[in-house]
């Protein structure tokens, strides 16, 4: 596999219009129950009242199977998420797309009602990021993402020829009828017969064919005879492409459709120089491997951090010797520079473009399809792949000793904050602070000295009415400004 040198391959950022939203639509049922008061003149009014309450629940039990689908499930607490469920609800004009209801039925006094929403994952994830609430949060500022691209133009139909840009090709019949001369003999005509001419003229070629029949005339002699002839001309234009113009390269149409997913999931997309253009490599994984060799010795990575790299590589191929028409088939890495772990699921997509005017506009178009069914699958494998982050780092982050950590999440008003450190202060803490996310949440890690955990929960409760309480262990609490 060879990059050519002649294809303009500067990977790096490329960022995209604003997110289009319902690009991610996905459909979520919903389950609810109520039960009716038992009526003595009018039961069928407490039943509808009962199944209208039965709708309300299952709209936000289809909320929070939206909610656990965007944020991972064990990313809020059980009350936090029912309490999100319930905001959702009272703004669902803003995401939901579609509402049916499969089933709503009375058993007994037990109102059942079965639903289905179709919801916009984008609009919810940009309606939640106004309460405070990503997946992202906990790693911004962690690491980054570089989106590389390159396109391989492959050869496969025997285009060392010129190619054919037009042809056109026109027969022409024609008849001629003329007397004789006087002097004409036997032998003239015998000359004539079976005669062929050719003649050539550049691009058109003009061939003809005579015979002659003779009437009331002797060997010897021939007064008036007749002659009859027909010609046959075949004309042949053709256009040839100029094979000195090359086309563009297709990979910054790549480039920007992938860093736009990243950069809409809310993950930051970085710039990186690292050019193979020119480059001989046994295969695509021999390519990736090298890849991963230059990112790393990259002073800009830090793979430590988890920085992540995204390998898109475009193979462009003409389908006809002759014609305007490519497949592009785009393959799709997503790696962790550190270990060259796949983090989302690798992916290969291949689209035909049509037979178009010019190499160019077929190069562009199959691309395009091609990035389009990608970008597809792209949002929920990303959510997927954050999802797993957060799991792996709950899991190898043991909880420091003497310590105990306390996130405070949605600060907009940095005011608040300085109320809970003199709050802390004047409870005799000894703490470290660290802002992220711009400043909108603070960590802050208390040293615990001879407190316990259990005191420091007790203390919690002190803390300003404008924090809201999300969770609290014997390691940490997570609070938000309301």
């Amino acid at each position: 596999m060879k990059l050519p040198s002649h294809l303009p391959l500067v990977p790096g950022l490329f960022l995209l219009a604003p997110p289009v939203s319902g690009a991610d639509v996905q459909n979520f049922p919903g389950h609810g129950t109520a039960t009716a008061e038992k009526a003595t003149f009018s039961q069928a009014k407490e039943n509808q009242k009962a199944l209208d309450r039965a709708q309300q629940a299952a709209l936000q039990d289809a909320l929070q199977l939206a909610l656990a689908k965007l944020l991972g499930a064990a990313t809020l607490e059980p009350a936090r998420a029912a309490s999100l469920g319930k905001d959702l609800a009272d703004h669902a004009s803003t995401f939901i797309r579609d509402q049916s209801v499969t089933e709503a039925r009375m058993d007994g006094l037990n109102a059942i009602v079965n639903l289905k929403l179709r919801v916009d994952l984008g609009a919810m994830k940009d309606y939640l990021e106004t309460k405070g609430v990503s997946l992202t949060q906990a790693f911004e500022q962690k690491f980054k993402v570089f989106v590389l691209t390159y396109t391989v133009e492959g050869m496969d139909p025997n285009r060392a020829k010129p190619q054919i840009l037009h042809e056109e090709v026109r027969l022409e019949h024609q008849k001629v009828d003329a007397e004789a001369h006087e002097d004409a003999s036997s032998e003239a005509y015998a000359h004539h017969e079976g005669h062929r001419a050719v003649a050539t003229d550049g691009d058109v070629l003009v061939a003809g064919a005579s015979h002659a029949s003779g009437i009331g005339m002797s060997s010897q002699q021939s007064s008036g005879a007749s002659l009859s002839a027909e010609s046959l001309s075949y004309f042949r234009v053709t256009d040839y492409a100029d094979p000195t113009k090359r086309g563009m390269s297709s990979s910054n149409d790549v480039k920007a459709l992938l860093s736009g997913a990243f950069t809409r999931e809310g993950l930051t997309v970085a710039t990186l120089d690292a050019p193979f253009a020119g480059k001989e490599f046994a295969s695509e994984d021999d390519f990736i491997s090298q890849v991963l060799q230059a990112v790393r010795r990259n002073e800009n990575v830090q793979a430590g951090a988890g920085d992540c790299v995204a390998i898109a590589v475009n193979s462009l191929t003409p389908t006809s010797p002759r014609g305007h028409q490519f497949t592009s088939k785009v393959t799709f890495h997503f790696v962790r520079v550190q270990d060259g772990v796949n983090l989302i699921p690798a992916d290969a997509v291949a689209k035909r473009s049509e037979a178009l005017a010019s190499d160019d506009e077929a190069r562009n178009q199959s691309t395009t399809l091609a990035v389009m069914a990608l970008n597809t699958r792209l949002p929920d494998n990303i959510r997927k792949g954050l999802q797993r982050l957060q799991r792996e780092a709950a899991t190898a982050a043991p909880a420091q000793a003497g310590v105990y950590l306390i996130e405070i999440q949605n600060l907009q008003d940095r005011s608040i904050l300085v109320k809970v450190k003199q709050y802390l202060r004047q409870e005799n803490f000894v703490f470290k602070s660290d802002s992220r996310a711009g400043g909108t949440v603070e960590n802050l890690t208390l040293t615990l000295g001879t407190r316990t955990p259990e005191e420091i929960k007790d203390i919690l409760d002190g803390l300003p009415n404008t924090l809201e309480l999300l969770s609290k262990d014997d390691h940490g609490a997570k609070l938000r400004v309301r």
